[in-house]
C-alpha cells in the first residue's frame, strides 16, 4: 500500500493562521508553493471536496489530482521532522485510505463498487494499526507527561483511532450486510468536519457521513451525519437535534461488557482478525456483530 512509505513525523507547529471560513483559508493556501505540512494537508482535504462536488467532470478529476498531491506532499513534508506521529499524518493517511472511493465517485459513479469499498476498508484498518501503535508508545514512553508534542500527538491520534474504528464497522457493514454500494460511509468533507454554527462553536460538524441510493441509477444522498467521541462527558457542546447529527462515543455507546480502557484497538483488531482469516473469526466477528448493532440502533 502507497502509505506504508511514510515514516512516523512530528507536527510543524509554524501553520499560518487565517481569518474567515476555512474555504477562504484555503483558497489562500493553494497559492502558496510551499507551507507546512499542516497547510499542505488543509489544501489537500479541501481539493478532495472540491472533487466531490463536481464529479463526472475535468474539473472534478483535476481537483482530485491536486488533492492527492497535496496530501502526500503534506506527509513528505512532516517525515523530515524529528519527532513522533501525529494527528496530522493520521488525517492525510485517512483520506488518502479512501481514495478508491473518491475516484470512482469522481469519475461519475453513483455508488461504490464493493471492490473499492473493501480496499479502503483494509487501508483503514492499517492505518487504524498504526495510530494505535503510536498511541501504545506515546502513552508508555517515560518522558510523555513533561513531553508537550507527545501529549498532543497521542489525544489527537486517539480521536483519529476513534474514527477509523466507528468507519471500520460502517464500511464492513456496508460490503458484508448491504453488499450492493447503495449504503457507504466515507469521512466527512473539509467544510463539513470544521463548520461552525452562529453561536461559534463546533456542534454542527461531523466525522463520518453514510450515502444511501433508494433506487437503482439515483444519485447517493448524505443519510446519516455522524460526530465521533472516544468518551461521553467531555465538556463538548453536543449536536442539536435538529441538525440531524448523531453524536457516537465509543465508551460507553460500542463498549462491550468484557472491554476495559480504549474501545477503538477492540473494534480495530477485531476486524482486522476477521478480515485475515477471510471473513470469519471465532470470537472476533461474533464481538463485532454486537458493536455494528450498537451502532446502527444509534443510527436509528
Amino acid at each position: 500500500m502507497v502509505l506504508d512509505m511514510y515514516k512516523p513525523y512530528s507536527a510543524d507547529k509554524a501553520a499560518i493562521l487565517f481569518k474567515g471560513t476555512p474555504a477562504q483559508a484555503t483558497q489562500q493556501l493553494l497559492t502558496l508553493e510551499g507551507g507546512s505540512g499542516t497547510d499542505r494537508l488543509k489544501a489537500g482535504r479541501y481539493c478532495i471536496q472540491r472533487a466531490r462536488e463536481n464529479p463526472n467532470t475535468n474539473c472534478g478529476k483535476s481537483w482530485l489530482e491536486r488533492g492527492e498531491t497535496d496530501l502526500m506532499r503534506a506527509l513528505s513534508l512532516e517525515t523530515k521532522l524529528v519527532h513522533g506521529f501525529s494527528a496530522s499524518a493520521g488525517k492525510a493517511m485517512f483520506e488518502l485510505a479512501n481514495l478508491p472511493i473518491y475516484r470512482e465517485i469522481v469519475n461519475g459513479s453513483q455508488t461504490p463498487s464493493i471492490e473499492a469499498m473493501t480496499e479502503v476498508y483494509e487501508n483503514g484498518l492499517d492505518i487504524g494499526e498504526t495510530f494505535c501503535q503510536w498511541i501504545d508508545y506515546f502513552l508508555g514512553n517515560k518522558g510523555f507527561s513533561a513531553n508537550v508534542d507527545m501529549g498532543e500527538s497521542a489525544q489527537g491520534l486517539i480521536g483519529c483511532s476513534s474514527e477509523v474504528a466507528v468507519l471500520a464497522l460502517l464500511q464492513r457493514y456496508a460490503i458484508s450486510g448491504v453488499g450492493d454500494g447503495s449504503w457507504f460511509a466515507i469521512p466527512s468533507m473539509y467544510e463539513e468536519d470544521y463548520h461552525i454554527n452562529d453561536q461559534g462553536d463546533g456542534s454542527v460538524n461531523w466525522d463520518i457521513g453514510v450515502y444511501t441510493q433508494l433506487e437503482e441509477g439515483e444519485t447517493s444522498t448524505l443519510s446519516y451525519k455522524l460526530q465521533v467521541k472516544t468518551l461521553a462527558n467531555l465538556g463538548i457542546t453536543p449536536p442539536r437535534e435538529e441538525d440531524g447529527i448523531v453524536l457516537v462515543r465509543l465508551n460507553p455507546d460500542l463498549a462491550l461488557p468484557s472491554d476495559s480502557g480504549r474501545i477503538a484497538p477492540y473494534i480495530i483488531r477485531e476486524c482486522a482478525s476477521e478480515f485475515a482469516e477471510g471473513g470469519y473469526s471465532i470470537g472476533a466477528t461474533e464481538r463485532i456483530n454486537q458493536r455494528t448493532d450498537l451502532l446502527l440502533d444509534i443510527l436509528g
